[in-house]
């Protein structure tokens, strides 16, 4: 049985492996055209490997959170690879037009650029630049994710029973049912009692998916740290401030983790730029961008629950397009707010909202 559930556990990995080494040959590759036709070899493992992590028995929201990173990998191949057309280390290379005996691995390369989605330290970064990266001893590195990790072992298994034995009520059948679920229904049908639900639903989901993320991101981190495999300047914090989740544009765009953005922002600015033709500042490109990126996060995210068979994948679409509407709202309010008092002379006193949830 331990030996079944060990190769359960190693064949995710293992599909992950052969998507790689075809990931490294299409980096390698000098011409668009042969990257396009390796492809297929990156994505059918990878779906292979999505398909199998969701049925292994043990370590639901491991695996849970596997099927999400796969699906940003697919994203961050495509726009790598293909949008942004990352240029290949054979390109320099005197008669290296097409795959052949001059042919070779240049691994720091691929390690930079394979399972790298923010393409962080990809570039060469100015001395005179002042986003430097952060500079940290690897063992004060180390010290800092494992007492990460203690902290949410602890939140986790002894606190939040705690705090939910003693704080939050029962949840009844009757209450999730689906004409409960329904947001588009008279007020006077929502209750005290129903609303404490909702909200308490719906911290538990980001604290539990934010756990997983940031817990996963700092194992991660400690194993290819601690090997010498990588800098503490490759793992910066996945989560922004928490003084930053003010209003709902600045909890999407600059505390929530940032793994996806790069790629969704080079979907977004292809359909914006290159099909629509649409101006880099106008408010329609920015706006195509975000409706892109929430579109791209809902369809992963219902897509892991479609495999996993939930039948409740379609609200995972409702939920960021929701939120996207919203962000517009937000949007078109902070420009009335704005037009109102530059009407009314009274620029300065709005000066003071726009380093809060007014600021873009």
């Amino acid at each position: 049985m331990q030996l079944k559930q060990a190769l359960q556990a190693l064949t995710p990995a293992l599909y992950l492996g052969l998507s790689g080494l075809a990931f490294a040959v299409s980096l390698h590759a000098p011409k668009q055209g042969q990257r396009v036709a390796l492809l297929p070899t990156i994505l059918i493992p990878t779906f292979l490997s999505l398909s199998v992590v969701l049925h292994v028995p043990f370590a639901p929201g491991v695996s849970l959170v596997w099927g999400q990173a796969l699906t940003g990998y697919v994203l961050h191949t495509i726009s790598t690879l293909h949008l942004e057309a990352i240029p290949s280390p054979c390109s320099s290379m005197p008669g290296s037009t097409a795959l052949g005996s001059e042919y070779y691995v240049n691994f720091g390369y691929f390690h930079r650029i394979w399972l790298n989605p923010r393409l962080i330290r990809t570039h060469s970064t100015p001395p005179t630049s002042p986003k430097q990266p952060v500079k940290q001893s690897r063992g004060a590195f180390l010290v800092l994710q494992l007492s990460k990790l203690l902290t949410y072992y602890i939140i986790q298994t002894k606190i939040s029973p705690a705090v939910f034995d003693e704080i939050v009520i029962d949840i009844l059948p009757d209450e999730v049912a689906p004409y409960q679920q329904s947001l588009w229904r008279p007020l006077d049908d929502f209750t005290a009692r129903e609303c404490l639900n909702v909200i308490f639903v719906t911290f538990s989901s980001f604290w539990t998916t934010f756990v997983y993320l940031d817990g996963t991101n700092a194992l991660m981190s400690i194993f290819l740290v601690g090997i010498g495999l990588d800098d503490p300047e490759d793992w910066p914090p996945l989560f922004g401030n928490l003084s930053q989740a003010v209003g709902l544009r600045k909890f999407w765009s600059r505390f929530w983790h940032t793994l996806p953005m790069k790629p969704y922002r080079s979907f977004g600015e292809y359909i914006s730029l290159r099909i629509f033709r649409l101006s880099p500042r106008s408010f329609a490109h920015k706006s195509t961008n975000a409706f892109v990126a929430f579109l791209l996060s809902g369809a992963a995210h219902a897509l892991v629950d479609w495999l996993r068979g939930s039948p409740d994948w379609r609200l995972d679409f409702y939920w960021f397009l929701l939120n996207f509407l919203g962000c517009m709202g937000e949007s078109l309010l902070v420009k009335t707010l704005r037009q109102l008092a530059w009407r009314a002379g009274r620029e300065h006193d709005l000066q003071a909202l726009e380093t809060s949830w007014l600021d873009s």
